[in-house]
């Protein structure tokens, strides 16, 4: 056992206890087959895929505002008609986009961060940078003992997130979808006139209630039953909305213990300290800090794909409020062949990318202020993912940074002290000692963080400047193409 260690004892295990032991060891099981759940939801969402394209009216459907009976959904004051929408399944990012594509592609890359989490203690150990308070060498299943009794502090808030997304899911189903598609004849037309005020009917631009694919049922121009239309949006939104969303609320509340583990005052209550390795060759002079690289590359990529279902939600939101815009593409990209036609000729208008009038408009029309509340069906959801994003990822960097530099002030004074003597079994010369003062800005040297803070830079600004997504699809065709060419170079 190593020198120094004092882990903080907790009493015996009891039913409680016993609960948040299994939910962690399920959550790692699945953290260590990361491919295999990505898989399955892959194929999830294929076979939804297939089922919107074998029922009618769930695929591609439009909406101009009439209802079956007789109702109509009104178009908002200063409109003289709801233009023909395209609300079909496919045609909308936060389902279908989300659903194939970067739903799967964030939970393996989360649950990888996960699995990746103690090998990175390990490393740490051996490298002599996870060291007691006295620099002596800890006991390794003794730290990951303790750091597996603070991951499963994190359980209750992972639950609690668990049940209050559910519970919103499920309410969202209950008022948004079911109400809507079981109500027909008169209860339709009540449905649409019990407004509070200020509003005397249900509106294009209401924002509580959406008209798309899921209510396809009470559109006059639909041929899909209700039953139908009703079983398929639950799939949809328990697949999707309900386990996508709690399970990155979830994972990413579960990421604080991480960062947790390595607050200063907790590693000082464990008597552990971290510190630098100036002997590593690492190119970037991290002086071993690279050892988290294999934790915060996926954690990244997940944080990534997050806050790109969280914009694909927020556009989606925006586009069905939006009574004069037929088409998504159209509404973030502007008309597509005149875009591409201006980028060739050397004559784009870089205006057009900073167009805020869709957000202003559908604020205006939804009565929306920040200093009132934001509308959950709106703007709230999506922007909470993005918030909780990047508030845990801050804490997890400044915690770990706090550490990187306390650690390096201590092994500084302790090597400085005793010149020639071993310090944690290692002799430190003058040149690492120096090189210790050039560790850059840790860890903000990786390339992969310099992509998550910039797609987040970017995404913030596409929700009020929402043609900015442009930028980031660019972005990632680049790097797509990048990457291929270089693979493919790579094999010659």
């Amino acid at each position: 056992m190593g020198v120094g260690f004092n882990p903080i004892r907790e009493p015996r295990e009891g039913a409680w206890a016993s609960l948040q032991r299994h939910v962690d060891d399920w959550l790692k099981a699945m953290a260590d087959e990361h491919d295999q759940v990505a898989l399955w939801l892959l194929i999830s969402g294929l076979l939804l895929s297939v089922a919107a394209f074998l029922l009618p009216d769930i695929l591609s459907v439009r909406f101009d505002g009439a209802l079956k009976d007789g109702a109509s959904i009104v178009p908002p004051e200063g409109y003289a008609r709801i233009v023909s929408k395209e609300v079909g399944f496919m045609f909308a990012p936060n389902w279908m986009l989300t659903g194939i594509v970067l739903l799967p592609y964030a939970v393996m890359q989360a649950l990888k961060a996960r699995s990746e989490i103690e090998g990175v203690f390990r490393t740490l150990i051996e490298r002599r940078m996870l060291v007691t308070s006295a620099f002596g060498r800890p006991d390794v299943d003794m730290v990951l003992d303790a750091w597996r009794r603070r991951s499963r502090r994190m359980m209750p808030f992972l639950l609690l997130v668990l049940v209050v997304v559910f519970g919103m899911v499920i309410y969202d189903y209950l008022t948004v979808v079911l109400q809507w598609t079981t109500a027909s004849g008169d209860a339709l037309a009540a449905l649409i006139r019990d407004v509070p005020p200020p509003q005397k009917v249900v509106t294009l631009h209401h924002a509580d209630y959406e008209f798309y694919w899921s209510v396809a049922a009470i559109f006059r121009n639909s041929t899909i039953g209700a039953t139908w239309n009703a079983l398929f949006a639950a799939a949809a939104y328990l697949l999707i909305a309900g386990f996508g969303s709690a399970f990155l609320f979830g994972i990413f509340i579960y990421f604080i213990a991480f960062g947790g583990f390595f607050n200063r005052r907790a590693m000082e209550r464990n008597g552990l300290r971290l510190i630098p390795d100036p002997k590593s060759d690492d190119e970037k002079g991290r002086c071993g800090f690279e050892a988290f690289e294999d934790f915060f590359d996926p954690f990244i990529q997940a944080a990534v794909a997050t806050a790109l279902i969280a914009l694909a939600m927020y556009l989606q939101n925006m586009y069905l409020r939006a009574p004069e815009q037929a088409n998504i593409v159209n509404m973030v990209f502007g008309p597509l062949t005149d875009f591409i036609r201006e980028l060739f000729s050397g004559k784009l208008d870089f205006a057009k990318l900073v167009d805020k009038g869709l957000v202003d408009n559908i604020a205006q029309l939804t009565g929306f202020r920040f200093v009132s509340g934001i509308p959950m069906q709106i703007f709230g959801s999506a922007i909470g993912l993005l918030v909780l994003v990047v508030v845990v990822f801050a804490y997890v960097w400044s915690m770990l940074r706090g550490s990187a530099i306390s650690g390096r002030a201590a092994l500084r004074a302790q090597a400085t002290a005793q010149p020639g003597a071993a310090v944690s079994g290692t002799v430190y010369t003058g040149e690492d000692i120096a090189k210790l003062a050039k560790i850059p800005v840790w860890p903000l040297g990786w390339i992969s963080m310099n992509l998550l803070l910039s797609c987040i830079i970017v995404v913030i600004a596409a929700l009020y400047y929402p043609r900015l997504v442009t930028l980031i699809v660019a972005v990632l065709i680049v790097r797509s193409v990048k990457s291929v060419l270089g693979r493919l170079h790579g094999g010659i």
